[in-house]
């Protein structure tokens, strides 16, 4: 029913509810390449046929919640929540947080176990990129095992406070927090959505409908 083909050659074949994903890729690409797309994009997209709405954020467990970081990319969600992991903070997502509506309240549920980061995050988090393996062999990404380690937080938690990040700039220091105005909030919260490239109009409106009880 759906069909997603990238430029490298890597296909995934979707069925009609969703709930079978067939994968083919070509050499030198590997499994590894592939589990790549499909734990971002593809699984964004099974989540909405499911009537769950993805965000693109990283969450951690702070207290008895969750606290989710959004922003652009490159704003620095997987760095931050490495460097909670690091402190000993239990992380849900590190890419693709699903939030789920229950009893009148938000869930954010855990992905998958595994935090991914560039290599001048590593060396930032962990004093060397080489403390971290290659996420795949033709990929310079680096991943932080969060099971191993029981850093995985692996049930639901409501979800707390959401964190935009903004544009990092040279000039400022310390840190600033201001909160958003509702009309802001749900436009931020719009922009963070995964997979919202792909929506028709049922998934948009119940998006929307979601979004602005959160916001």
């Amino acid at each position: 029913r759906h069909r997603f083909l990238y430029r490298d050659g890597t296909e995934f074949l979707i069925n009609e509810h969703a709930t079978r994903v067939v994968v083919r890729w070509v050499d030198p690409l590997t499994l590894e390449d592939a589990v790549v797309y499909l734990l971002g994009p593809v699984l964004g997209f099974v989540m909405r046929l499911r009537g769950i709405v993805p965000f693109h954020a990283s969450a951690v467990m702070i207290g008895s919640g969750a606290v989710a970081f959004v922003g652009e990319a490159g704003a620095g969600k997987s760095t931050t929540a490495g460097a909670f992991a690091a402190l000993g903070y239990r992380v849900l997502s590190d890419d693709l947080l699903p939030l789920v509506e229950k009893d009148g309240r938000t869930l954010a549920h855990p992905s998958y176990p595994r935090l991914t980061v560039w290599p001048d995050s590593a060396a930032a988090l962990f004093g060397s990129d080489d403390e971290l393996p290659a996420l795949t062999p033709t990929y310079d990404k680096r991943y932080l095992d969060l099971q191993s380690g029981q850093q995985f937080q692996d049930s639901p938690l409501p979800l707390n406070a959401i964190y935009v990040l903004g544009s990092r700039e040279r000039a400022r220091t310390g840190v600033t927090v201001r909160s958003l105005r509702p009309q802001a909030a749900l436009m931020c919260l719009v922009k963070n959505t995964y997979g919202n490239y792909l929506l028709d109009g049922t998934m948009r409106a119940m998006e929307f409908d979601v979004l602005s009880r959160i916001a």
